[in-house]
């Protein structure tokens, strides 16, 4: 573009009098990212309005890199002053030096007006980006997973024994099992968990297979409140959550602040790892390819698709969605994607407790079946219009951010899933009888466990307590062999010794 000269740039002072104004020109952010050595991949944009909001041409920009990484100051800019268009955009692209890290760029107007800048920040990889994103990818989700995980036994422990037969002592009341499932599923930060646990006690017999369904809706409900606390940006205080929790659980005397210093500690975890994942993907927003694709997830049925194979892969749909956010937060992902991924995800979810069932009887393989016909409700009740449900989101709360956004549309999904599911949970409870049918008849074993399960061992109050149950079963047991065993003797027959 031209540059005009000074007698030309007065005589448009004098038709655009008053103070003008500088803004970013870029439709997309500020941030940009970009690979070492080349140019990025859209020039740096401000545009110049007057107090009318008007565009103003002909007013000299000057841009200039007023920050680079150690060592990083081969970078240049072309041009470094130009003048604005007729549509009031003065635009120069950036050369990135040959060391990866943050440029910082400064576009302002030349003297004589108002004192207006805006600042670009552009983030330089390496070549070998790719390499360094999936190992980021995966080391921040696996510090994701650990900090869930880490928390999870924090909070359990803190709940001590009190967990021990909450979920046992479901009572027929629909309401409180819903709670329940809230509650337990808040503490351990896992629906799959709870699913499994289910399908445990069930196999115990220590509930009914219809009992566990309002305790499902719950555990649905409860997993969006991990959704939620992941949606707030407090990524910058990740490691000092981790400090508390360390000092915490070391120095610390009281069992019960040691268990709370370890459930901040893999707090702190959690959102590092969801950091680290976040700093990971920053070149993906310039990547054509991988943009290509996020933008065929906005079609419902694929987005159900890659959020369900996606959930059942890594077994957690609180590392998925955490996964999403970060995406949402580099603008990669808009809500329209998100909401069939989300959707994707309450299907992937019942993997877990489906898998858990295999070795477990027809009425525990109930609860699996049970589980995955809920979160098929939830994907009939919204596949047909998961673009209107984004606009009610945006109408409902139109200055939230697009994490929260997520967040909001999970817990959505599934408080409408229970509003739906919950009254007729007696007609659902039929309906799994009658996909399951009748249970095929099996020899009678001799002898076997009843309420030993190897599932119930992450819990261990839990495990020790279905042991407790074992010895006692096994007790009576012998007992009623010890009071068979005298009747071959005084009856003369041997009937009862085959039973014994």
């Amino acid at each position: 573009m031209c540059i005009r000269d000074r007698d030309s740039i007065i005589q448009q002072r004098e038709v655009w009098p008053g103070p003008l104004e500088l803004k970013p020109g870029n439709a997309d952010s500020q941030i940009i990212s970009g690979i070492c050595g080349n140019a990025l991949s859209s020039p740096l944009k401000v545009k110049i309005t007057d107090k009318l909001g008007n565009p103003v041409p002909g007013i000299r920009v000057f841009f200039q890199i007023v920050s680079y990484p150690d060592q990083g100051d081969d970078a240049r800019l072309d041009p470094e002053l130009i003048s604005s268009d007729s549509s009031g955009l003065a635009a120069s692209k950036l050369i990135l030096g040959s060391k990866p890290g943050t440029y910082r760029i400064s576009a302002r107007m030349e003297e004589g007006f108002p004192d207006n800048e805006v600042i670009f920040s552009a983030k330089a990889s390496r070549k070998n980006w790719v390499w360094i994103l999936i190992i980021s990818l995966f080391g921040g989700l696996g510090l994701f997973l650990f900090g869930m995980h880490t928390m999870s036994e924090g909070m359990q422990q803190s709940a001590g024994a009190r967990l021990r037969s909450i979920l046992a002592n479901v009572t027929r009341n629909r309401i409180v099992g819903t709670g329940i499932g809230t509650l337990v599923t808040t503490i351990i930060q896992s629906s799959s968990a709870t699913s499994v646990m289910l399908v445990s006690f069930v196999n115990a017999k220590l509930i009914q297979f219809r009992q566990t369904i309002p305790v499902l809706l719950g555990a649905a409900i409860g997993t969006t409140i991990t959704a939620q606390i992941i949606a707030f940006k407090i990524t910058e205080y990740s490691l000092l959550l981790v400090a508390v929790g360390f000092f915490l659980q070391t120095f610390s005397k009281k069992e019960r602040f040691k268990s709370v210093g370890y459930a901040l500690f893999g707090f702190g975890i959690l959102f590092f790892g969801l950091e680290i994942m976040s700093d990971a993907m920053a070149p993906l927003r310039n990547y054509a390819p991988f943009i290509d694709l996020l933008l065929r997830l906005e079609s419902p049925l694929l987005g159900i698709l890659v959020g369900a194979a996606f959930t059942a892969l890594i077994q957690s749909s609180s590392a998925f969605i955490g996964i999403m956010i970060v995406l949402a937060s580099q603008g990669l992902l808009s809500l329209d994607a998100c909401i069939p991924l989300l959707l994707g995800s309450n299907l992937g979810t019942p993997v877990t407790a489906l898998l858990a069932s295999l070795k477990s009887s027809a009425e525990a393989k109930k609860v699996a079946l049970a589980f995955l016909i809920i979160k098929l409700i939830s994907v009939f009740i919204f596949v047909g219009w998961t673009t209107q449900l984004g606009n009610i989101l945006e109408e409902l709360t139109p200055d939230a951010t697009l994490p929260r956004h997520i967040a909001n549309a999970h817990t959505l999904i599934n408080g409408v899933l229970m509003l739906v599911v919950l009254p007729v949970s007696p007609q659902v409870a039929r309906l799994v009888d009658w996909i399951a049918g009748k249970p095929k008849e099996k020899d009678k074993k001799a002898f076997r466990t009843l309420y030993l399960d190897q599932g119930t061992t992450s819990t261990p109050s839990l495990a020790l307590n279905l042991a407790k149950q074992e010895i006692i079963r096994m007790g009576m047991i012998v007992r009623e062999m010890f009071s068979k065993i005298k009747l071959p003797f005084l009856e003369k027959t041997s009937y009862e010794i085959s039973e014994i």
